[in-house]
């Protein structure tokens, strides 16, 4: 069955209906539409529009949804782990480009996806699970609620995180290359082992957050708050450290070379607790 863009399907209500196997015409505009617990199995919805949609609990395995605009929609616990890959990608991980801008992402399941160029700006996606996904290339995730999201292994390269909340979101071996974390707020957040090269976390709170063996590359610490937050073990190049706070930073057995500690708020609170090795070449 064929849903035809010469319909008007804005706000109707689609719950009981088995929508499963259906072709549903690129940029046919379906906002506001309830698709609540719906059976979208094995449909095709390409370039559909969702906007202020509600597809709570919907059944999404081998959907093929490629570039759909989910602005505003709830989404809350959706599982969108298997849907249907059509795009080939060299990473052999199922794709995903959608608009998921102010959604409500909230616990739900991304888990593996290529999610590059997607946007998720604003969107409350608290305990949302994008663990070993990518999101390179313009994805936006500007001033999302991401606090206690699983970003384990997970591709953030040249990703906009700015504004960000990640308050205790767990990012151990994530790359954010080239990230933008500027004014985020990374409160208690875990980046063990995490590969952080050119990441701009500027004017940030990183109380207490967790770099332990991560690997560094020029990032920018400029004005951020780094109460309290573990640098043990890590490899810290080229870092600029200017103007930010870094009472009670531990960095015991870490290593730097041509880091600047330039006009920092605040003093190690037991400098014979923290040892650190400076490389001068």
């Amino acid at each position: 069955m064929e849903l035809s863009n010469k319909g008007k399907f804005k706000n109707r209500d689609f719950r009981g209906k088995d929508m499963s196997n259906k072709y549903i015409m690129s940029r046919l505009d379906l906002s506001g539409s309830n698709f609540n617990g719906v059976d979208l199995s094995n449909a095709r919805i390409d370039g559909v529009i969702l906007n202020g949609a509600d597809l709570t609990g919907a059944n999404l395995t081998e959907t093929s949804m490629i570039n759909i605009k989910l602005n505003g929609a709830k989404l809350k616990n959706v599982d969108f782990s298997n849907i249907k890959d059509t795009t080939s990608t060299v990473t052999g991980r199922n794709s995903l480009v959608a608009n998921f801008e102010g959604a409500d992402l909230r616990g739900a399941n991304l888990e593996g996806l290529n999610l590059n160029r997607s946007i998720f700006k604003n969107a409350n996606a608290e305990n949302i699970n994008l663990s070993n996904s990518t999101l390179l290339g313009g994805s936006d995730l500007s001033g999302a609620n991401l606090t206690n999201a699983n970003l384990v292994n997970t591709n953030l390269g040249y990703t906009n995180l700015s504004g960000a909340n990640l308050e205790m979101a767990t990012l151990t071996e994530a790359d954010l290359t080239e990230a933008n974390l500027t004014g985020a707020d990374l409160t208690e957040a875990n980046f063990t082992g995490a590969t952080l090269i050119g990441v701009d976390f500027s004017n940030t709170n990183l109380t207490e957050a967790d770099f332990t063996g991560a690997k560094f590359e020029k990032p920018n610490f400029k004005k951020a708050n780094l109460t309290g937050a573990n640098f043990m073990g890590a490899f810290l190049y080229d870092t600029n450290f200017t103007g930010a706070t870094l009472t009670g930073t531990d960095f015991m057995e870490s290593r730097m070379k041509q880091s600047d500690f330039n006009k920092i708020k605040s003093r190690l609170s037991d400098p014979q607790k923290n040892s650190i090795t400076i490389d001068i070449d």
